[in-house]
């Protein structure tokens, strides 16, 4: 069993909780997702190992007692393999929050000789320019998590991106 801190709608620590009975009780608990981008801009998301879905970059549940600085840190070693620097842009809780996570979002930039080798948890990562997945969510949203849609959502918004027809 893999537990986490349980949070109230202020995102304050008010417990611990199994991250399975929090799923199936939907009580907030907190993760993170951070887009990786290439130096030439593009934005590399995995293909997810379990839903056959594409996901964020990098993302997981925040571990009990553990900041989301540090979860970020941990899961970008545990999925990429890589250490880089990582900006926090939101915490927030999702309109479309199905299963009671309370996101922290980040943003990192490769090095520019870095090239993806497979890890225990991500064998797929795909990069292509922020529009083209955005268009892509629009068309075909059952090909995504709905995490990955909710961090794009977010992330769009706290940069002011336009996409002409966003709209999931």
């Amino acid at each position: 069993m893999e537990y986490t801190d349980l949070v109230d709608r202020r995102n304050k620590v008010i417990g611990v909780t199994d991250i399975e009975i929090a799923h199936k009780l939907k009580l907030y608990h907190r993760v993170i997702g951070i887009f990786v981008f290439s130096n030439e801009g593009g934005l590399y998301l995995q293909k997810h190992k379990k839903y056959g879905c594409y996901d964020n970059s990098v993302g997981g549940h925040v571990k009990v007692g553990e900041s989301d600085d540090v979860a970020a840190k941990r899961e970008l070693r545990e999925e990429l393999n890589i250490e880089i620097p990582v900006i926090k842009l939101s915490t927030f809780i999702p309109k479309k929050s199905k299963i009671g996570h309370v996101w922290s979002i980040y943003e990192g930039v490769l090095p520019e000789n870095w090239y993806f080798k497979e890890t225990r948890e991500v064998d797929v990562l795909e990069n292509k320019k922020i529009e083209e997945w955005a268009s892509l969510m629009r068309k075909k949203p059952e090909i995504f998590t709905q995490g990955v849609i909710n961090v794009m959502e977010e992330y769009l918004k706290k940069k002011n991106i336009l996409i002409k027809g966003w709209t999931i």
